[in-house]
């Protein structure tokens, strides 16, 4: 009775080990995107703690961050959609930029110039530029439901899956 509960224990450790390789491989589906960027004033120096804010103009969802000692910041989790971001630190003009799209499981680079200024003044830039995932090699295309349906399909109905290739 002893050694078959050794015996039993061995294997569930042998098969653990197996199956663990494996099981590091897998990741769960993405539902957000993330917004990076540095900060620096009109000379071209890093601003350090920087408030940065970005908000979801369809929900009105506010994420923030501060930016770190190298004028980095991180928004990550962020619902895809367009934001409105803005940066705020003490000497310097509020900054603000309109309509930055972030999509689904890409990072959306937006690098804010602050410039000096009074606490009330506010640079507000109307159209956010296109944004261009500097952080990975991947290259990706969305298409609106009525490009997809306007595209021939073959006779056995496949035009939908060859998207995809």
């Amino acid at each position: 009775m002893h050694g078959r509960r050794i015996l039993f224990n061995l294997l569930f450790i042998v098969l653990a080990a197996g199956i663990a390789p494996f099981s590091a491989r897998l990741e769960a589906q993405a539902i957000s995107g993330d917004l990076v960027g540095r900060v620096i004033d009109a000379s071209g120096a890093i601003v350090p703690n920087v408030s940065v804010t970005a908000i979801n103009t369809a929900t009105d969802v506010t994420a923030s961050a501060r930016t770190n000692a190298g004028g980095e910041y991180r928004i990550s989790n962020l619902l895809p959609g367009n934001y409105n971001v803005s940066a705020r630190a003490a000497g310097f003009s509020t900054f603000e930029l309109k309509g930055v799209p972030v999509q689904l499981n890409q990072t959306a680079t937006v690098n804010i110039t602050l410039t000096v200024g009074s606490v009330s003044t506010t640079v507000d830039v109307g159209d956010a530029p296109s944004v261009i995932d500097t952080t990975t090699a991947q290259i990706q295309t969305t298409y609106s439901s009525k490009q997809i349906a306007d595209l021939p399909t073959n006779t056995i109905g496949l035009g939908v899956i060859n998207m995809s290739l």
